[in-house]
């Protein structure tokens, strides 16, 4: 992913559930008789959006997989994702 500056003072439009091991973002849930699984996208801007840090942390808490919440910035033509340093 890019390298992106983000502007101090800039506020997240929400939070999204990042899993460092393959650079994906949590799309959904899918729950279906013999099916349990979690989806990923490689593309920020599809994932699910949270609106609160909070919920996203909980919701993490219930993937197995090794995952980090990181917040979600609208810097004007791009999103751009705060990952930690």
């Amino acid at each position: 992913m890019d390298n992106v500056q983000i502007p101090e003072g800039t506020q997240p439009i929400g939070w999204l559930i990042y899993r460092p091991d393959t650079e994906e973002f949590f799309l959904h849930h899918i729950e279906e008789p013999g099916l349990f699984a979690n989806a990923f996208t490689k593309q920020p801007a599809f994932a699910y959006l949270y609106h609160s840090e909070r919920l996203a942390f909980l919701c993490s808490s219930f993937i197995e997989e090794k995952t980090e919440v990181v917040p979600l910035f609208d810097i004007g033509d791009k999103l751009a994702v705060g990952f930690p340093s």
